[in-house]
């Protein structure tokens, strides 16, 4: 059984909220307006979902965000990367790539960009879902290179066996 979380929704936002979980669907979430005194939680807000902790400063959270900032700025600028090359990719060659530790999306995100198509698997669900929820922005925006990406919530191991 999923272990259900705390998700914090302070403006309310129920139908861009239930729209973008409607994609998390591994994830069992109670929302409620106020913050928990303690342990972590999920935020919603005009930026999408993150993950917080009460015992940190409120500002600070775990955000994925492809579109904007950082993550953003590697995407764009790949040409060369040490992780193109590892992955076989030359001019002309963009080889399937299956990414068994997915994590935030950093690498599926470069290679995807160039023209890999990615199959990444997350065990980690609330990992899984930051990662969905920030795909589900991209996809949205002009960066064009999500339909590349395929994403499950699942152990890797047991994703493989069943193939």
């Amino acid at each position: 059984m999923a272990m259900s979380w705390i998700g914090v929704d302070q403006l309310c936002q129920v139908v861009s909220r239930d729209t973008a979980m409607a994609h998390i669907h591994w994830l069992s979430v109670h929302w409620q307006v106020d913050v928990p005194d303690s342990g972590h939680y999920l935020w919603w807000d005009d930026k999408g979902l993150s993950l917080k902790s009460a015992a940190f400063d409120f500002r600070s959270s775990v955000h994925v965000d492809f579109v904007e900032g950082t993550r953003a700025r590697r995407i764009r600028a790949v040409t060369g990367e040490a992780l193109t090359r590892a992955m076989g990719c030359q001019k002309g060659l963009r080889p399937a790539i299956f990414d068994a530790t997915a994590g935030l999306g950093g690498d599926l995100s470069v290679l995807a960009n160039i023209g890999c198509a990615v199959s990444a698997v997350e065990r980690q669900p609330v990992v899984a879902a930051l990662l969905r929820d920030a795909l589900r922005r991209a996809e949205n925006s002009d960066t064009g290179w999500c339909e590349r990406v395929q994403m499950k919530c699942a152990d890797s191991l047991d994703f493989m066996s069943h193939v």
